[in-house]
């Protein structure tokens, strides 16, 4: 199987968990074709949340967003899809590295 270079994200976020804001971290690799993403939320071993998102007619894939758009995407989909709710602490939008997925 061919591995696809991806887009690495390690964002610092605030996440909201009863009524506490809590300093976690968002790291995301994004495929660079613009098919797939995959994410995780952490603030504590008890407490991670991993999703994951492939591209559709319907949801319009990834490649065409901008690091900044596609990381509020992401905060989108883990608060609607997945109950978790976080803000940016902070306006560092850009990619870390790059992997193979």
């Amino acid at each position: 199987m061919t591995r696809i270079p991806s887009i690495l994200y390690d964002v610092p976020v605030t996440v909201h968990h009863d009524g506490e804001r809590l300093p976690s971290r968002l790291t995301v690799a994004r495929r660079v074709d613009g098919e797939f993403w995959e994410g995780r939320v952490y603030t504590r071993p008890d407490l991670h949340m991993t999703m994951d998102q492939v591209a559709t007619p319907r949801n319009g894939g990834f490649g065409h967003l901008s690091y900044e758009d596609f990381l509020h995407h992401v905060r989108v989909v883990f608060s609607f899809a997945g109950g978790a709710h976080f803000d940016f602490a902070d306006d560092e939008f850009g990619p870390t590295g790059r992997g193979l997925h």
